[in-house]
């Protein structure tokens, strides 16, 4: 007979008592009992986080208290919440509901095609970069549109890639809500190992509106190829070029957005409603 850890309500309240594990560890599964993969994992309140793998699994290194909760989201899933003491036991997993998409609204009048801009001034020289460390970090540009825009690509540069099988993820946060992403699918971006600049012109699919303002337009560095960087005798690092606009910046998962005064030049190309 098969068991599945019990969904505590979204809205369970986060507590803390007294200390009790250093880590936590389990599988996500979805309704259709495949893999959960690059799933946000975190405990409530804590901002402490990891990234599921791609076989849906991971491990939380944290002091871990007897009431906490661990959070999971995951863009194409309900958010699930489960005490943080039923996942000591590994071989039930913790089962993810599909998420119900939003209805389509069909927005009448003509649209011209358009390009929001997000990327300032260019930095000569300067860039910024992640390491085989930063899975789970994330930055992006600020994007404020006036009028309804459908989102149809995101345009960004790598200066230079030395990670072997580096993936990244597309994220399209509305800040009036919370910063919650918008996309209904994930959208991921292999990133070949290269010492030249590369430029990528990602198609986003589905019906993908952003209404009048503001929105935080990222990408998260999600994955690697922890093999065959294992043998690597480099550390590896992808760089991007900078440019002067305000934005954000999350240093890994579940972790605070803090606001800085550089993005990495990613631009929304799309079709403007007049």
């Amino acid at each position: 007979m098969r068991k599945y850890i019990s969904i505590i309500p979204a809205l369970l309240a986060c507590s803390m008592a007294a200390q009790e594990h250093s880590a936590v560890s389990g599988r996500i599964i979805g309704p259709d009992g495949a893999a959960v993969e690059y799933a946000s994992v975190g405990i409530c309140g804590r901002n402490i986080g990891t990234l599921s793998a791609s076989n849906g699994e991971f491990t939380l290194n944290a002091d871990i208290m007897e009431n906490d909760s661990v959070k999971i989201s995951h863009i194409s899933y309900k958010d699930t919440v489960v005490a943080a003491v039923a996942l000591a036991d590994r071989s039930i997993p913790v089962v993810m509901q599909a998420r119900k998409l939003d209805e389509v609204v069909v927005y009448g009048g003509k649209k011209k095609k358009g390009r929001l801009a997000g990327r300032g001034m260019r930095i000569p020289g300067a860039a910024t970069m992640w390491s085989t460390a930063g899975v789970g970090s994330e930055i992006g540009s600020m994007i404020e549109t006036e009028k309804m825009f459908e989102v149809k690509e995101i345009a960004f540069k790598v200066r230079s890639n030395s990670i072997e099988g580096a993936r990244l993820r597309i994220n399209i946060y509305n800040e009036k809500n919370g910063f919650q992403n918008v996309l209904h699918s994930p959208i991921y971006i292999i990133i070949p190992v290269s010492g030249k600049k590369q430029e990528f012109n990602v198609a986003v699919n589905g019906d993908i509106i952003m209404e009048p303002g503001k929105y935080f337009v990222s990408v998260m560095f999600v994955d690697y190829d922890r093999e065959a960087m294992a043998c690597s005798t480099d550390e590896g690092r992808i760089c991007f070029p900078l440019y002067l606009k305000d934005s954000y910046r999350r240093n890994g998962v579940m972790g605070e957005l803090e606001s800085i005064s550089v993005n990495m030049g990613l631009a929304v190309r799309g079709n403007e409603y007049r």
